[in-house]
């Protein structure tokens, strides 16, 4: 399965020079500079408070400007140096992720003990780059890992076959010691709540909607979905939720031998109950009786359809479409940090005519 290579970078190039600096430059060059009348109002938002504190010299030395400005500085070097730390540790370790399932195993570097963890911000933010491979969270605290960070600080000399476990940011972590070759960790997105079950609804088509296709969606924050109706198809909505139990019970009911056999080998990628944190495409019609049905059509981490669906890749491949296949769809795991992935190859999001 092939993940997605893309994401913005946020550039914020004046940040170290200074008002006098800009104003200056701004006169030098004929440009004329526009001030917020609102930035002289001192009860008007809290950084214009603090912003006149500053200004006035009112405030101790300590907390006065060039000494903010130092301290800043030593803040962002240590940073950096938690950071290149961090990097280097996650670089030399082998990790491994399975973008159908979403999960990884990730082996630390052998050479790596528990003193170089020492640096417990250099820690939280290796555990950060770990949990993001999994985590359907949008913003992970270094704060909130501490558990984490136990595991990676915990002593190199655990007995063979201890296990540790915990649960944060939406990621169930395992780590298991082996003797002589450190650590290892397996990463799984948790299964969710009955809330987030609920939440985790991504609506793709509606049959009152003048468009076949949908753009591309992020589904829990991990995969990208898309899909298109090529026909007339008797579908009232189509969306991207969690796979439930029922579900795969209701398909085998619905489908042939044969293709009972592709979703038992489909599903045998995502054994036991993880396999109830992947998203399922799922079609509603009218029913015989007037209620709303809903049944699978897509598990598009696992490649499996129904009749009646294709993979868009198939057809790019092929130049044409199934004979009977009036529905598209297409499937990427989110943009993560450089890894070896089990499947597929690293992609951008493409653009669909």
């Amino acid at each position: 399965m092939l993940i997605e290579d893309g994401g913005l970078n946020i550039e914020r190039p004046l940040l170290a020079f200074t008002k006098s600096q800009l104003t200056a430059y701004c006169h030098e060059q004929g440009i004329d500079w526009f001030e917020d009348h609102t930035n002289a109002d001192q009860t008007y938002t809290l950084r214009n408070t603090v912003r006149h504190l500053l200004n006035s010299n009112e405030l101790p030395h300590a907390l006065r400007k060039p000494r903010l400005h130092h301290l800043t500085e030593v803040v962002a070097a240590r940073a950096r140096r938690s950071e290149e730390l961090a990097q280097s540790i996650y670089s030399e370790s082998k990790i491994s992720l399975d973008p159908r399932t979403g999960q990884a195993s990730i082996t630390l570097p052998e050479t790596i003990g528990s003193s170089a963890m020492e640096d417990a911000s250099a820690a939280a933010t290796l555990a950060r780059k770990f949990l993001r491979l999994c985590s359907p969270a949008t913003e992970i605290k270094l704060q909130e890992l501490d558990e984490f960070v136990q595991l990676l600080r915990k002593d190199d000399n655990l007995s063979k076959g201890v296990v540790d476990r915990c649960q944060l940011t939406g990621v169930d972590v395992t780590c298991v010691a082996d003797e002589g070759q450190g650590r290892h960790f397996k990463l799984q997105r948790s299964l969710p709540s009955k809330k987030d079950r609920l939440r985790k609804q991504i609506i793709l088509h509606k049959r009152q909607s003048a468009l076949a296709g949908s753009e591309w969606q992020l589904w829990d924050n991990r995969y990208w979905i898309w899909i298109e109706r090529q026909g007339d198809a008797p579908y009232t909505e189509i969306k991207a939720r969690f796979l439930e139990p029922e579900d795969i019970a209701m398909a085998r009911a619905n489908i042939d031998h044969r293709q009972r056999k592709l979703l038992d080998l489909a599903l045998s990628a995502a054994l036991g109950v993880s396999r109830y944190s992947l998203p399922a495409i799922v079609a509603t019609r009218t029913g015989q009786n007037g209620n709303a049905v809903e049944r699978i059509v897509v598990l598009p981490t696992l490649g499996w359809s129904a009749s009646g669906w294709q993979r868009w890749q198939a057809k790019a491949e092929n130049g044409s479409t199934l004979v009977g296949t009036p529905n598209l769809w297409d499937v990427r795991f989110r943009h993560v940090e450089p890894q070896e992935a089990e499947q597929g190859e690293v992609s951008s999001l493409p653009e669909r005519q």
